[in-house]
């Protein structure tokens, strides 16, 4: 097999090397999916200088392009932190404060993980928002306490149980987490298995 040793196809060899390099050492996802693109991209003109160009046409349309909106398509599905905050009304201030608190820790938690964050206030009933969707997190407040609800599943489940191990009150006021399984109604969801 004779290779094409030419400065260009060297230098684009060497620029392989190190975007897959980078793929594998970088701390952000999203900047691993831009370099995994790159290295695609610089792997299909490699088969283009090589002499292979239904190679390198199948590499820039599977590689640089489909899969490349696959992994940005769940990054964003994965990259979502929804956060219900029941109204009530009759709250002392205490415990506003404290949901405040909390609300501004899980911001910090978010940013932290570069997820976005939806902050949602509603008057709906904390068994309705649980029933919709795994993927979010219900904040209400029972008597001088504040509860987080989350199901089982819920990706973001364990980072908040540390938080809330880490600042076990807001304000003076009890933080608890509390998760059921989504795939049982609310109700059935054996009592609260606290995490």
């Amino acid at each position: 097999m004779n290779l094409n040793t030419d400065p260009v196809t060297t230098c684009l060899l060497v620029s392989l090397l190190f975007f897959a390099v980078m793929i594998v050492f970088t701390r952000k996802l999203i900047h691993a999916v831009i370099y995994m693109s790159t290295f695609s991209t610089v792997a299909a003109t490699v088969f283009l200088f090589l002499g292979a160009p239904d190679v390198a046409l199948a590499e820039a349309v599977i590689g640089s392009t489909i899969s490349t909106i696959v992994f940005l398509i769940a990054i964003k599905k994965h990259r979502i932190f929804m956060l219900y905050v029941v109204n009530n009304p009759g709250r002392p201030e205490p415990v506003r404060q404290g949901i405040r608190e909390l609300v501004q820790r899980l911001e910090e938690y978010c940013r932290e993980r570069e997820i976005q964050q939806f902050l949602i206030n509603t008057d709906d009933e904390v068994e309705g928002l649980l029933a919709r969707d795994e993927q979010k997190v219900v904040l209400e407040s029972r008597d001088e306490a504040v509860i987080l609800h989350a199901d089982a599943k819920n990706v973001h489940t364990l980072g908040i149980r540390d938080l809330i191990d880490r600042f076990d009150t807001c304000c003076g006021v009890k933080l608890s987490l509390e998760t059921v399984r989504h795939d049982l109604p609310y109700r059935e969801a054996a009592p609260h298995e606290k995490v």
